[in-house]
Order: C-alpha cells, then structure tokens, then sequence
C-alpha cells in the first residue's frame, strides 16, 4: 500500500474532529455534573448537621435553677385574648410603696385558715399549726400550700406550735395598724402573705428567736418546696421597702420560689428579672422537684384585651406592673 492511499480523506479528518469536540464537550458536562451534585451533598451535609445541633439544645436537660434556652414546648404555645386588667391579679403581683393593690369586685377564692388546716391522721381536732383567730382568711391556693407545707414540717419535726398570726387585711384592716406600710400598698391585701410565729407555753417567738430557732429554722430553709419565699428578707430593705419583718412568708408558686431561693431574690428582683424574658425570645428555664417549667413574660396592651401564649396547664399571673408572667410546665 502506498503512502498516498494512507491519507485521509477530508470527511474523515472532520469527522475526527467533530468527535474529538463531543468527547470534550461531555467531559466538560461530567465535570459540571459532578461538582453541582458535591454542592448539592455538603449543603444537606450542613443541613442535617444544624438540625442535630437544634434537636439536641432542645432536648438538653436545664441546668438547676433555670437557663437561658428556649425549649421545644414552645412550640405547643397557643394564643388566647385575656383582660388587659388581669394584670393587677395572681401569684406573682407585686404589692410595695411603688405598686398599690388594686381591689377585686369580689374575694371569692379566699377561705378560713382556721376551718380548712387538715387534721393530723387518726384525729378529728388536732392539727399541724395553730392560727390566731377563726377570722384569718388566704387565698385557697396558699392554703393548700400552707397545710403541705406544716404538715411537712410536722412529719420532720413532730412540732406543731408554729402560729399563723395574720393574714388577708382589708383597707381598713391595714389602716388601723401602727404599720410603715400604708394601706393600699400592703402585701397581705393580695391574700398571699401571711405573718408566722411560734406560739408555745403561753408565749409567741419569732423563727428566729434563739429558744426555738433551732427546731423552727426548718420552716425557712424549707418554705420554697411548697411554693413561698420570705417576703422581707434582711439585706433587701433598699429593695421592698421594708425592714425586720422576716417572719412574713408570701406564696408565689414552687417554680418561682425556688429560683428566688436558690438566686437570693426577693420579689421585686424576681419581678424585674422576669420581665427580660419576653414571649418572642429566650424563656426562663426552672427546674424543681416537682417537675420543669418555663416562664415567659408578656407586655399588657393599652387595649381592652391582650393576647397571651400558653398551654392549657400554663399558670398566667399578673404583675400589677406591666403585663402577665406565664408560667407553662414542660415535664
């Protein structure tokens, strides 16, 4: 065969060509395809990673005594109108020189102390605590506060001198006291606060007094299990207001007792606190032995109504400052 028939011919030398142009051409799109599906796996790499992150700050136990996490219940919150004036009524009002009490139509949820104390098992008129008179009234929920927490006190100790002195006052009731705080502004307006003592072989001590101390000291360092806090503690006059009145015990609920215990708080502290853990951001997280809590804050609108967020087993309380704190159990 000679060198001439060894020449291609034009036809083939484009067809070479041609083909030479496709095979580049494909591996061009192979390299595309693969670097857009490298893009496509690293961006749900990341996704999936973020995710995890989510679950798992969500699911993360809170540490005692409250976080600063918003945790996945909130998601289970729901809205609902309540009366913008609700928020001079509940637990966690605040009642000091600053914020007058605001009085209700009516005080149904009060009741005797006296006439609703639990008898000690096995009797019919021997009860855990004494009170000072049959006329003494609380709030129904602070009553069953206050009989978990004698009876309580009883089973540790087996004393039961401890003497409820006071309670509910009306207006009038506080105006006819020699007292610093004026009526209007006093605490045991709210039904919460009650004022306790040691009544024993005809004579009254306070807690603190060195002949009962040391058996009656129990009641202080415990009150928060059941849901109060020493209104008045010493170092916080700058703050309440008032002095040398360590004796008054005001129910607020076990969540926030025990963070105001377990933070040395008194309410106007708690109150302040709260107020920076709004509904649209981080939620304060309370661990107890009762179980976790969130708790949130919301402003009150200037209108009629306000809508607030919660759960049916969320607790909403006012502040009788600026809105509503909702308390919402979340285990």
């Amino acid at each position: 065969m000679t060198s001439a028939s060894m020449q291609l011919s034009p036809d083939r030398i484009q067809y070479l060509k041609k083909r030479k142009q496709q095979k580049s051409q494909a591996q061009v799109i192979l390299l595309i395809t693969l670097i857009v599906a490298a893009v496509i796996f690293l961006c749900l790499l990341i996704a999936a990673i973020a995710n995890a992150n989510v679950l798992f700050k969500s699911d993360k136990p809170a540490t005692p005594g409250g976080t600063h996490d918003t945790p996945a219940q909130s998601a289970t919150l729901q809205p609902f109108d309540t009366p913008s004036s609700g928020k001079a009524a509940g637990p966690l009002i605040l009642v000091n020189s600053s914020h007058a009490y605001v009085f209700p139509e009516t005080t149904d949820n009060l009741i005797s102390i006296f006439s609703n104390r639990t008898p000690i098992a096995g009797t019919e008129d021997t009860y855990t605590y004494k009170v000072s008179g049959s006329n003494l009234l609380l709030d129904v929920k602070a009553l069953n506060a206050l009989n978990s927490w004698m009876d309580a006190f009883y089973a540790a100790t087996g004393e039961r001198d401890a003497i409820v002195n006071s309670a509910y006052r009306t207006f009038e009731d506080q105006k006819g006291l020699n007292s610093e705080i004026a009526a209007g502004y006093s605490d045991s307006h709210t039904g919460y606060l009650i004022s306790l003592k040691v009544y024993k072989d005809s004579n009254t001590y306070s807690l603190t007094d060195p002949k009962v101390k040391d058996t009656y000291q129990w009641l202080t360092d415990n009150c928060y299990k059941y849901g109060f806090i020493v209104r008045y503690p010493d170092g916080k006059e700058t703050k309440t207001g008032v002095s040398d009145y360590s004796y008054a015990f005001r129910y607020v609920g076990v969540p926030h007792a025990t963070y105001i215990h377990e933070h040395n708080l008194c309410l106007e502290e708690y109150i302040e606190l709260l107020h920076g853990y709004l509904h649209t951001g981080d939620h304060l997280i309370i661990n107890t032995a009762a179980g976790n809590y969130e708790v949130f804050y919301i402003p009150a609108s200037t209108e009629s109504n306000t809508t607030i967020y919660k759960t049916d087993r969320a607790i909403v309380s006012g502040d009788n400052d600026s809105g509503f704190i909702i308390t919402n159990p979340i285990s």
